[in-house]
This record gives C-alpha cells, structure tokens and sequence, in this order.
C-alpha cells in the first residue's frame, strides 16, 4: 500500500502561479490547456510512464477521467516526496499512484473520492501462516521507509527496533522475505499481488492483517485518492463524477483484475 500507503507528508505552501483555463466547455483548469498533466513514481501495478502513455491500476483510471474529460494525460515521473508539493506549486495537475487518504493531505491539496480501497498484508513465504499482529510475537516484520503503516507498528508492545526492519524499496524488503531475514513485511496487498503474477517462482502469497486497534487501517481500510490544487476544486469534482461512473459500470473492478488486485477487498470498504 503505498501510496496506498506512504505518508511522507508535504506541507509546502502553494506559490501563487496561476492555473490556465482548459476550453470552456470542459469546465475544469489545468496547467496546460487540453492537458491533464499528472505526476507519476513509476510504481507497479499503480502506475509506469510506458513510453509517454500512463499505464498501472491509477494510471488507467486517470486515462479513463482525461478521456471523459476531453484532455491528453500527460505523465511526468519525479520522486514520491515531491508529488504533493508539485501539485501545490501547479506544476502538475494532479498526483496519482496508490495515495491513501489522510486529513493532513487533504489539508493541503484537494482529495478525490476514493477510486477503491487499500488492503493491509503480510507479504510472506507460502510456508508462512503470519495473519495477524499477535502471529509477529517473536518474529520480525519489515516495511517500507514513509509507508504510514511505521507510526502503527512502532505502537505494538511486541514490535520494537529490534524487530522492525525499514526498507527504502520494495525490491530490498522482497528479497530478505525470499532469503528468511524477516518474516513478513508490509507492502500494500495490490503490490504483493503483482509481484506474485510477475515472480511466480518467487513463493510468496499475501494473507489480510487481521482487525487490530494497533492498526486503524484494518478496521476502516484506507482510501485511494487523486489530488488537485486546493484552488481547484472543479476539477477534483469532474474526477469524482467519473469515478463514480467508473466504479458504478465495473470498470475500476476490471482494471484491478487485470493487474492481479481481483480479491473482492478492494472494492468493499
């Protein structure tokens, strides 16, 4: 989960550039008139700039909105940390890539509806049986440095330096979970599920935390979200419009069952 899952929060404060107005009969600004330029960390199955074209789970819904929209999306790949900043400054439009949902983003750009929901895992080996939080009493688990699931864990009285490992890429956690060096780690279901249709040969499998109070996400699993400038408000409204669509037609469903995220708890809250 990263985005659907990663919580490196940017509070720059927007600079003053002004948004241009797309063709009137879109209703919606954008940076570039006829344009939906949005910035992407080239993160499977979330989102990869393939040649110009935007593809992944969030890369085909936001192809779906600018389609609707009557705009080119337009992909501009830059590190995870600068997205939110990018799109406060109008450098792009909007972020995309398994963002979830905080108050403290929303507080500084504009938040979509939620496209679908996150599920929190443990990655592990297939021999593995980790499902819930008591399971991890004398193991180690690992995540990813940013990823909001760090502050949860460090709450659990069993979970301590010694046996949380923070990883800077998912690469580096995977491999240590294949070498037994950690138990488990926690990625992001959608994320462990690509890897396991890629690296079949791999032998990992993912199991749903169980519900714990350690972990709010797994009781009211986080959402994900698109950004627009808090002075763009329309096009945050046209993006909800088209989601809803989306969602109401089976289209998000299709495009998760594509890139392997096809269990059910994507779409239920």
């Amino acid at each position: 989960m990263r985005g659907l899952l990663r919580i490196t929060l940017v509070v720059l404060m927007a600079s003053a550039l002004p948004l241009p107005t797309a063709p009137a009969a879109m209703g919606v600004k954008t940076v570039t008139p006829g344009v939906l330029t949005v910035a992407i960390d080239n993160d499977m199955p979330y989102c990869k700039d393939e040649n110009g074209a935007l593809i992944g789970v969030d890369g085909e819904i936001m192809n779906q909105i600018g389609k609707s929209l009557g705009l080119q999306v337009k992909p501009v790949v830059m590190e995870w940390a600068a997205e939110i900043a990018s799109v406060q400054s109008g450098r792009v439009d909007t972020n995309i890539c398994g963002m979830a949902y905080t108050a403290e983003r929303e507080k500084v750009v504009n938040l979509s509806k939620p496209a679908y929901f996150q599920v929190t895992e443990f990655t592990q080996l297939k021999s593995s049986n980790i499902k819930s939080l008591d399971d991890l009493k004398g193991k180690t688990v690992g995540t990813i440095q940013g990823y909001f699931y760090i502050p949860e864990l460090k709450q659990v009285p069993w979970i301590t330096e010694r046996n949380l490992k923070l990883y800077n890429t998912i690469d580096a956690a995977i491999q240590d979970v294949i070498a037994k060096r950690v138990d488990a780690v926690i990625i992001g279901a959608a994320s462990s599920a690509w890897l396991q249709r890629q690296h079949p040969e791999w032998g990992l499998k993912y199991e749903p935390v169980a519900q714990s109070k350690f972990m709010p996400d797994t009781i009211d699993k986080a959402r994900t979200v698109f950004s627009t400038r808090k002075d763009n408000t329309a096009l945050v409204e046209a993006m909800n419009t088209v989601i809803d669509k989306m969602k109401q037609e089976g289209q998000v469903k299709v495009i998760l069952t594509k890139y392997g995220s096809d269990n059910p708890a994507f779409l239920a809250p």
